[in-house]
């Protein structure tokens, strides 16, 4: 029994040498090849697939966005409930001018949400500032509108440089 195992073992340090033997360069594979890669290509693909991303393009574009969290802070319904919503907005806006607060209408209910965010870690950072305020907000799952990009994201504008003195000889 042992002996099988132990020619399993080697077998195993052999296949492992033999494969690190093997170095490919980029230089050696084509894929890599500018000139080989600079061509066009040209997709075909059946009428269904065609149909179903044409779909998906225009279901995107009506959309006005994509899907993302926010933080629901008020919902209500009644007569006032409109009015009551824009005063929680107001009010939220004020406490918290760097993030969006929107009223939305989800039949029969109005309601607040805040902020736009990719991941739900983020929107639980503001879950928790918003928590001693509004003690029955969540973290709901939706549609959100583009959120900013962070500095570091966002395309730097070019800086011009002053003009160096000429050196005389």
């Amino acid at each position: 029994m042992k002996t099988k195992y132990l020619l399993i073992f080697t077998m195993f340090i052999f296949y492992c040498l033999l494969l690190n033997g093997q170095d490919i360069t980029p230089v050696d594979v084509a894929y890599f090849d500018k000139i080989a890669n600079s061509t066009e290509l040209e997709l075909i693909q059946t009428p269904k697939l065609e149909n179903y991303v044409e779909n998906w393009v225009g279901l995107n574009k009506k959309r006005r966005g994509f899907y993302g969290y926010r933080v629901k802070i008020f919902s209500e319904l009644g007569t006032h409930a409109r009015n009551n919503a824009n005063n929680v907005r107001l009010e939220c806006k004020k406490e918290h001018p760097e993030v969006s607060v929107y009223v939305v209408y989800n039949d029969p209910n109005f309601e607040v949400h805040v902020g736009d965010f990719r991941s739900k870690f983020e929107a639980m950072a503001l879950l928790s500032e918003l928590k001693p305020t509004y003690s029955e907000a969540f973290v709901v799952y939706g549609i959100i509108e583009f959120p900013e990009l962070p500095e570091v994201l966002k395309p730097h504008k070019a800086i011009e440089l002053p003009e160096l003195p000429e050196i005389k000889e």
